[in-house]
């Protein structure tokens, strides 16, 4: 068992080495395209994590009317709370509104609230969405669990309507771009390891005719080709995690608060080159063998 796992490591490498010029080619390819597949997985997911933030920021804002005494205001408080969908509830009062009002404009030369002689600002619960809810739907759904709460109408519920569905609908297209770039690119790496290894078949086919004629099994026969591909791939994803690295590092110091890379996605990489290796040599060897 043992020499025969040698022999078919050995004609693995030894015929990686003949076809070195096809082998570095494929190589290389498999390195540039997992690299451009690396760099946008990275940028989906800082994109990702920069909506997630944004969504986590958001705030739905009930105005309470100037007439509504304490009891009235607490009783709107505790049926907000029994909502599942509200994390927690901050209370603004026309005070704190005055104050918030200042803090924003105090590039001004003028205070408005002085020359009006009173505060017209009202008093209001600004609402924390659990992650559940923090999407266009759920917030439409928030929406109308408020409206059904007495005191509060649709006029007094305040959010950013629009910041939400442009989110998710730009990460739509970028992870659709993805999608597409991403097959492209591994069809192309894929029918390069192919044709290398098919060019290995031909090339030694009087061997491979002869291990037939003297009882060598299929998978015997196959066993270096798989692993001539495997191989192409490996060290194709190392390459491409090793320049996917080095890129990451050096935008993180340029864009340290930005570019964020788990340890995980150098592995993909990595898993993603052996894949389209072994692909590559399992469609050849259907193909020629």
């Amino acid at each position: 068992m043992m020499p025969s796992l040698l022999f078919l490591l050995k004609e693995g490498f030894v015929g990686l080495l003949r076809s070195r010029g096809s082998a570095l080619m494929a190589i290389v390819t498999i390195t540039v395209s997992l690299v451009l597949i690396g760099l946008f997985l990275i940028v989906t997911l800082n994109l990702n994590e920069f909506a997630e933030n944004l969504k986590k920021r958001l705030e739905v804002t009930v105005f309470l009317d100037d007439s509504f005494d304490e009891d009235k205001t607490r009783r709107i408080r505790e049926h907000i709370l029994a909502l599942q969908s509200i994390g927690s509830v901050d209370y603004v009062s026309k005070e704190m509104a005055v104050a918030e009002f200042r803090e924003h404009s105090e590039r001004l030369n003028v205070d408005y609230l002085e020359v009006l002689g009173f505060n017209p600002l009202p008093a209001s619960f600004r609402l924390h969405p659990v992650a559940e809810f923090l999407s266009s739907g759920g917030v439409a759904e928030i929406v109308q669990q408020l409206e059904a709460i007495d005191g509060i109408e649709e006029l007094d519920i305040k959010y950013e309507k629009n910041l939400l569905p442009l989110l998710e609908s730009r990460l739509q297209v970028i992870v659709a771009i993805d999608i597409v770039i991403g097959v492209v690119l591994c069809v192309g790496a894929l029918l390069l390891v192919s044709n290398n290894v098919r060019l290995i078949i031909l090339s030694r086919e009087r061997l491979i005719t002869t291990m037939k004629l003297v009882g060598a099994t299929p998978m015997f026969v196959q066993a270096p080709m798989f692993i001539q591909g495997f191989l192409q791939g490996f060290l194709g994803g190392i390459a491409a995690a090793v320049l996917l690295f080095l890129l990451t590092e050096l935008a993180a110091v340029e864009l340290p608060d930005i570019v964020a890379v788990g340890a995980g996605v150098y592995g993909l990489v990595v898993v993603l080159g052996i894949l389209l290796g072994f692909s590559g040599s399992l469609t050849a060897v259907r193909r020629f063998l």
